[in-house]
């Protein structure tokens, strides 16, 4: 059996996971901004 070494880590997949984190949470917040502000609520 071959064992795997603990150098090896993903860290792309890290990034992309944190860049789509941030994406969604940007987005989530815009159209909130932009719902408030089409039905005069803020």
């Amino acid at each position: 059996m071959s064992e795997l070494k603990e150098e090896h880590r993903p860290k792309g997949t890290l990034v992309l996971v944190y860049f789509f984190l941030a994406v969604m949470v940007i987005y989530y917040w815009l159209s909130w901004k932009w719902l408030s502000e089409l039905w005069l609520f803020g």
